[in-house]
């Protein structure tokens, strides 16, 4: 199964997804904040959003590059997306699973938040800014 399928089984759709507890402490600001720099993607469920005694999910928020323990718990590396769906009712977001699996972000988006993320990084006072080795 994948592990937006395992989500719901295993943990009632409280974050766990096999054996390790996939939770993320940011808020909707949080993200919001993150999406100005290209590290974060939200959007809604469409077909996909579902009503259940494990939660009420009708949007989405993908994240990248926050906090690395929470990264490694939800098992993202550096620049890969994790993605949660978040419980209306619980008002908490539960793991939906990776980026790589759902594909609920376009690759050409993730680049465009990538590119976004070395701007910014480019404005800040450095005495010597090299750009990442995939803009080169």
């Amino acid at each position: 199964k994948s592990a937006a399928e395992m989500c719901c089984v295993c943990g009632g759709g409280r974050g766990k997804c096999g054996d390790d507890v996939c939770e993320m402490s940011l808020s909707w600001p949080n993200i919001t904040a993150m999406g100005k720099i290209g590290k974060s993607f939200t959007g809604g469920l469409g077909q996909k959003a579902s009503q259940s005694v494990h939660g009420s999910y009708g949007v989405w928020a993908c994240v990248r590059d926050w906090i690395e323990e929470e990264m490694t718990s939800c098992g993202v590396g550096p620049r890969q997306l994790a993605c949660f769906r978040f419980d209306e009712r619980s008002r908490e977001f539960h793991h939906y699973g990776s980026n790589d699996e759902l594909k609920l972000v376009a690759e050409e988006a993730m680049l465009d938040g990538l590119l976004k993320e070395e701007e910014m990084i480019a404005l800040l006072p450095k005495a010597h800014h090299t750009p990442a080795p995939f803009l080169a």
